[in-house]
């Protein structure tokens, strides 16, 4: 973290190769590689403008690259965004830009974007309606926000509170602290959050239904995103997964 700014900076980490550079993290991977391409598909425009806001190194980019026609990576670490440059090559057909910034001033302009994207980077928001309102500011009139929310109110955590191995109750607004700049919050608590700074959900979908890791060790990671992609369909409703994706379209 970079404490003059209070921003989560990963410089310095090779976040490609130690956090996703194995099969340890395969199955999370796809599974939020198809969910994210499955709630763009309806709203975004081949025209559209799209930011990655937290995009690492690009990780996600084969998910959006060609539903729209501009895509704009930012991240706050430099060196995720060389790892983005890198993603974004082989996608010559989009026009990518690269923007070094931080969730609480983007340094992009008013109504400049049609869709804001951000996948696991809310559990280092401590602020997140100061990140929400700056998303409001860039998105156009029938912009959307799909976020994924590190939901603490997930089955594990449950069981761990009842078990006394937690002292925070998964099921109050009491945001879950794992870390330095590391949070969990309740699915519910993000939900108002967004209501209150202009956006209306449209869909929301739960997913790494199997994240635990004695299944990841012993079931071939696209077995279980096949089931966890059936399960979404069937079980979204509980919210009880540790990732939730949620789709809001600004409130006109």
């Amino acid at each position: 973290m970079d404490s003059k700014s209070n921003v989560c900076d990963y410089k310095g980490y090779d976040y490609k190769s130690d956090y996703w550079g194995n099969d340890v993290r395969k199955y999370e991977d796809l599974c939020e590689k198809r969910t994210l391409r499955t709630l763009l598909k309806p709203v975004v425009r081949k025209d559209g403008r799209l930011l990655d806001a937290g995009c690492g190194f690009g990780r996600l980019i084969p998910s959006y690259h060609d539903l729209v026609g501009s895509v704009a990576c930012m991240d706050y670490a430099t060196n995720m965004l060389d790892g983005a440059k890198k993603s974004s090559e082989p996608y010559s057909n989009t026009i990518f830009s690269f923007v070094q910034g931080d969730f609480y001033s983007i340094p992009l302009k008013d109504a400049s974007q049609s869709v804001v994207v951000t996948v696991r980077t809310i559990h280092h928001v401590d602020k997140p309606e100061k990140f929400f309102n700056e998303v409001s500011r860039i998105l156009d009139k029938n912009g959307h926000f799909l976020i994924e929310i590190s939901n603490k109110r997930h089955i594990l955590h449950i069981i761990r509170w009842i078990l006394r191995k937690t002292r925070v109750s998964p099921f109050t607004y009491e945001r879950l602290e794992l870390g330095d700049h590391f949070y969990n919050y309740h699915y519910k608590d993000i939900i108002a959050r967004l209501n209150a700074c202009g956006f209306d959900v449209k869909r929301t979908k739960n997913t790494s239904f199997f994240r635990i890791s004695i299944l990841k060790k012993v079931i071939p990671a696209k077995i279980l995103a096949f089931f966890d992609h059936l399960f979404q369909i069937l079980f979204s409703w509980t919210n009880l997964t540790p990732s939730i994706f949620v789709l809001c379209k600004k409130r006109e």
